[in-house]
């Protein structure tokens, strides 16, 4: 990608951001997010074979943008964990961390740490997927920048529909992308530091400090958002 592509595409994601009301709210005193529903309103079944499968593979029936409804708003976050289970519809309080490992054990301890360029093309690709998210979204465009996610975490190989697979092909194209999109994991856990439900990840928009966890609050809209149900990711 040339100079010329990544100036542009710095400028769809700000313009994107800037014209649908994005707006960055401050962090809860506590440092806790309450998460009051977990919806998905765009989605498609995926297969992702290969990586942390070997030679299997799983079937992800639901794959998209998740979002968050939270005491500052709703929250669009994409999850770095298929290992581990959240709910549509479920309430949650999720704690901001960094994003360090593919969160494929059962603690941090126990997963695999992930690279610098795999953590600088998660923060990209979620940027970008939240900006075309409210640009242009879609069910194939959010199912294959989810997928693109776990594909770079998790080394697979994501397969679905003709249009989803034309959308990642696109987004192939994309990476590593410019740098530096930042952002932080939120999740929860035991006292001993064990995984208790799915870890998602928050985009923090360029020129903003990364180093402050924020959730980002999106002026959302669209109707069909999805209904209650599991949203699940079979452990290993």
């Amino acid at each position: 990608m040339g100079i010329h592509e990544l100036g542009r595409l710095k400028t769809v994601i700000a313009a994107a951001v800037t014209a649908c009301g994005v707006a960055l709210s401050a962090a809860p005193a506590s440092g806790s997010i309450i998460i009051t529903n977990v919806q998905v309103p765009y989605y498609e079944s995926v297969t992702l074979s290969g990586g942390v499968f070997g030679a299997g593979s799983d079937n992800i029936g639901i794959a998209g943008q998740i979002v968050l409804t939270t005491q500052d708003g709703p929250l669009g976050v994409w999850c770095v964990d298929i290992f581990h289970h959240i709910n549509l519809g479920g309430s949650y309080t999720y704690e901001a961390m960094p994003l360090t490992t593919d969160n494929s054990g059962s603690s941090p301890g126990t997963s695999n740490p992930l690279t610098a360029l795999q953590i600088r093309e998660i923060g990209f690709m979620a940027a970008y997927g939240n900006a075309q998210m409210i640009a242009s979204p879609s069910n194939s465009l959010s199912a294959a920048i989810q997928a693109e996610i776990w594909d770079i975490e998790y080394g697979t190989t994501a397969t679905g529909s003709a249009a989803f697979n034309s959308e990642l092909t696109n987004l192939n194209a994309l990476l590593p992308g410019p740098c530096c999109y930042g952002g932080y994991q939120i999740g929860n856990g035991t006292d001993q530091g064990q995984y208790v439900n799915q870890n998602l990840f928050v985009s923090v928009p360029p020129d903003h400090n990364p180093g402050v966890p924020e959730p980002l609050t999106l002026t959302l809209f669209g109707a069909g958002l999805a209904g209650l149900g599991a949203l699940r990711r079979r452990k290993r």
